[in-house]
This record gives C-alpha cells, structure tokens and sequence, in this order.
C-alpha cells in the first residue's frame, strides 16, 4: 500500500482552497493528504514544522508574493526545499520565468482541468524523488 503524499495548499481564497482540494482527491486512490495555510507565513510555518512532500503556491498571498515564499522556502530549507507548484490568475511569462529559476517546478494558470494538476504535482514529486 502506498503512502499518501502530503500537499501543502499555500492560498488565501478559500473558494480556490476546495477547489484544488476536489481536483486531488477525485483521483480516487487516497494518494494525497491535504493540509492547507491561508498566507506566506502560514505556509512557511507548515513547512517548517513538516516538510511537505509538494506545495501548491497561489503567487499573489495577502502578506507577499509567491516569489518571495520561494526565496524564502529555499533559504530556510536548503537542500530539503519541497517541489513548488506556483499558481496564478493570469499568467506572466516573466514571472513564470522567474519562479522557475528560484526553484518552482512547475507555473500554472488557475482554472485549469483537475487531471492538469494531479499530473503536475504528481510530476513535480516524481522529479524531486529522482533528484533525492
């Protein structure tokens, strides 16, 4: 039997909270284990006190952007930074550039299909695993 992965969700909408929430779990295996933080510094603080085994990060938060959560996961972090998957309204080919290049494995656009963000995180675990 498999363990569950844990996902961190970084996001302050609530409504965009349960819908990633359904997007994973329809999945229907019981492959991952939902925790939730509504800020940067929520986020920060769960990953400090557990290491999730991927996070999903809305860009715009109320006390910062997701640039900065990653600038700031990797400083903490080091070595043991989980795979990022950084989220956004509108997508921004500069700052998708940049979130790649601090260290996101993937950028996506918000409203996208559920098997689209399973694949990704599932995708972003599976690469940080390899690199392990």
């Amino acid at each position: 039997m498999n363990v569950p992965s844990q996902i961190l969700i970084v996001d302050d909408s609530p409504e965009d909270c349960e819908m990633y929430r359904r997007q994973l779990e329809r999945s229907g295996n019981g492959s991952f284990t939902l925790r939730m933080a509504h800020s940067a510094a929520a986020g920060l603080q769960e990953c400090r006190s557990q290491i999730p085994d991927c996070v999903l990060l809305d860009f715009h938060l109320p006390d910062g952007d997701g640039l900065d959560f990653l600038t700031e996961l990797r400083t903490e972090l080091g070595d043991q930074t989980p795979p990022v998957v950084m989220l956004t309204g509108q997508g921004n080919e500069s700052v998708a550039v940049q979130a790649m290049k601090l260290g996101a494995q993937d950028y996506l656009v918000k409203g996208l299909k559920g098997e689209d963000l399973r694949h990704s995180v599932q995708n972003a675990i599976g690469q940080m695993a390899l690199r392990r």
